[in-house]
């Protein structure tokens, strides 16, 4: 028998993957998405990387990866390789993971720059949020944050 109007939980949750917390679990979930083929097309042909002094931010439903980015540190650091996956899309998810990142660099008083496509969903995000556009080249516009 179905129950109608049964709520299901959402159990929703971002993971925070420092350097050094990158280990067989991390790869695990991320290292089909750093060879992806279809994700390098729709980041506009730019493969997915990783390198040392990098953040990661994973957002899980239960045990279930719905999108990550990263965040490259250095002097000014870099927000790059926001994917939320096809089957997550339009449900709010991107919100909650860059809410996440927000939170990390505010704790943290980074400097982070990042590259948008001029009609990308996160614009509106990173404008509101305290990025200040920089420059543009072509279809993508650079946006600092250097808020404190």
């Amino acid at each position: 028998m179905i129950e109608k109007n049964k709520r299901v939980e959402m159990t929703i949750r971002v993971s925070v993957y420092e350097s050094v917390d990158q280990d067989e679990k991390f790869y695990g979930v991320m290292g089909q998405h750093f060879a992806s083929l279809e994700h390098k097309m729709e980041l506009g042909g730019w493969q997915i990387y990783n390198k040392p002094g990098s953040v990661w931010f994973l957002i899980f439903d239960g045990k279930i990866l719905l999108g990550f980015c990263a965040l490259y540190k250095s002097n000014i650091c870099v927000l790059d390789n926001f994917v939320i996956l096809k089957a997550s899309r339009g449900k709010g998810y991107s919100k909650v993971l860059y809410q996440s990142v927000l939170n990390y660099m505010c704790e943290n008083q980074l400097k982070v720059r990042v590259l948008s496509k001029e009609d990308g969903l996160l614009l509106g995000y990173f404008k509101t949020s305290g990025f200040n556009e920089t420059g543009k080249k072509g279809t993508y516009i650079s946006l600092l944050f250097d808020n404190y």
